[in-house]
């Protein structure tokens, strides 16, 4: 009688988890908890400064109750053009967007700001009649929202499929709570008075905004709408606006919107601006008498009051 010994290898795949968040400060102090989402690759650089501004935000009128993350993200890297949509990953997006909403149901957050790289989505629609493929901030407001990637544009028309791009969104489309960035990761165009050093950027940041919440620098309280593609939008948009600035200039006619007039303006002091016009993440250009005339993310620096914060 022969005995065999039958081996099974089982082979377990390595998961890499997309997310996971250290719990490294909580307040207790008021009734609105508001969540801070630091990256792990700048927390240590800027431990100081991020509890800082942890304290300005339990000092606001609101009274919030503060907690800040410490987050480890696995992410793909830094696409070298706005068209390479491979490091938008719904995976990654989908892990944090599923904290928030473990965050909103479990302690009742109001929003959230994520300091450093964090995980974007990609929407793509038709505006005015022409196709249109943005960053979406919406998917980490709307927690409870259905989002569906099922089209893809294919010949000047949607077709069914799927792109890695979100292009529906169904059921409650509410904001669950406000969500921000404050991301330095990417930005080598233009003012490189940090050589292009996220940490110093970081920095001056939050150097900034500690004054501005001391009253040491201020602003108007007025917003700017400069709407150059589709201005019949510029009303509705103002309407929206109002919610926040009592105070809003509207600039939407053809015959004035141009480059140099968008220079002028970013000289005003706004503190807030809309802007709509046809831009890469290098330019923006604003048709004029049938022409292009170009502003360059160069442009901006020069200029002192467009640089409020950053």
């Amino acid at each position: 009688m022969r005995l065999y010994v039958v081996i099974v290898l089982v082979v377990i795949p390595l998961v890499v988890q997309p997310f996971s968040a250290e719990l490294v400060y909580r307040s207790n102090q008021g009734d609105k908890r508001f969540v801070v989402l630091v990256a792990s690759d700048v927390y240590d650089s800027l431990e100081n400064e991020i509890l800082r501004f942890a304290h300005d935000l339990e000092s606001e009128p609101e009274h919030y109750d503060v907690d800040v993350y410490r987050c480890s993200l696995n992410l793909l890297p830094i696409p070298d053009h706005y068209t390479d949509t491979t490091a938008f990953n719904i995976e990654e997006a989908t892990a944090l967007r599923n904290f928030l909403r473990q965050l909103y149901e479990n302690d009742s957050i109001v929003g959230a700001v994520a300091i450093g790289r964090f995980p974007y989505v990609l929407f793509e629609q038709t505006i005015c009649g022409a196709y249109q493929k943005h960053i979406l901030e919406n998917y980490f407001m709307d927690l409870d929202g259905e989002w569906y990637d099922s089209l893809v544009w294919d010949n000047g028309a949607f077709v069914p499929g799927q792109n890695g791009i979100f292009d529906t969104h169904k059921g409650n489309r509410e904001a669950d709570i406000f969500f921000g960035r404050i991301d330095a990761s990417n930005l080598h165009y233009g003012n490189d008075e940090f050589n292009s050093n996220e940490i110093k950027r970081l920095r001056n940041y939050f150097d900034r905004n500690h004054l501005y919440r001391l009253e040491q620098l201020t602003s108007k309280d007025t917003a700017l709408i400069y709407f150059d593609w589709c201005p019949e939008m510029a009303e509705s948009a103002a309407d929206q606006l109002r919610q926040v600035y009592p105070n809003i200039k509207i600039v939407n006619d053809p015959e004035q919107t141009n480059a140099s007039d968008y220079l002028e303006q970013v000289q005003k002091g706004y503190q807030w601006i809309w802007q709509s016009e046809h831009a890469t993440p290098w330019d923006f250009c604003f048709e004029y008498n049938g022409n292009d005339t170009w502003v360059g993310t160069e442009d901006i620096p020069a200029i002192p009051l467009a640089t409020f914060f950053t």
